[in-house]
């Protein structure tokens, strides 16, 4: 595990570089949102960043599924990542993990690379800051499969 003393943007953004290297089409960046969760209210705002350069009409789409992502999961709570409730016909993906840390449920989400790479883009950086644990990462990994579980070996060989 690399050391969280850096800023999630910093992790978010070296991410990015080590997915790119396997991708058949280079993507630019994204952006990535974390929330605060109270099932009694609405959601509040922690960060929204965008990470790489992106034509407008990217940033816009990126930003928006990544606040769909994390209002769904938001509205699925028995559900711990957005992939759950994913419906391709609907343009609603993967992307979004829930997570909690001193008694605060938080929603990471990230839009902007194939939606197994936003998810483990979030539970990587979830895991790296101490917001989720290790046997938390495994069992997500282990319902939705091997490509998951290789894109998080990917960034822990190279980060």
């Amino acid at each position: 595990m690399i050391r969280s003393d850096g800023t999630m943007k910093e992790l978010v953004t070296r991410m990015v570089k080590v997915a790119n290297t396997g991708l058949p089409t280079k993507r630019e960046g994204g952006y990535f949102t974390v929330v605060y969760e109270d099932t009694e209210q609405p959601l509040r705002l922690h960060t929204l960043e965008r990470i790489g350069r992106l034509s407008t009409e990217k940033a816009e789409l990126y930003r928006n599924f990544a606040q769909e992502k994390a209002k769904r999961l938001h509205a699925h709570p028995e559900h711990r990542t957005s992939r759950e409730s994913r419906n391709e016909a609907q343009e609603r993906y993967g992307g979004a993990i829930r997570a909690r840390k001193d008694g605060q449920v938080y929603i990471f989400s990230f839009s902007g690379f194939p939606e197994i790479w936003d998810e483990a883009f979030m539970l990587f950086l979830a895991l790296n800051f101490n917001y989720i644990q290790t046997d938390e990462v495994i069992a997500i990994a282990n319902e939705e499969g091997h490509e998951l579980t290789e894109c998080l070996r990917k960034l822990r060989r190279s980060l």
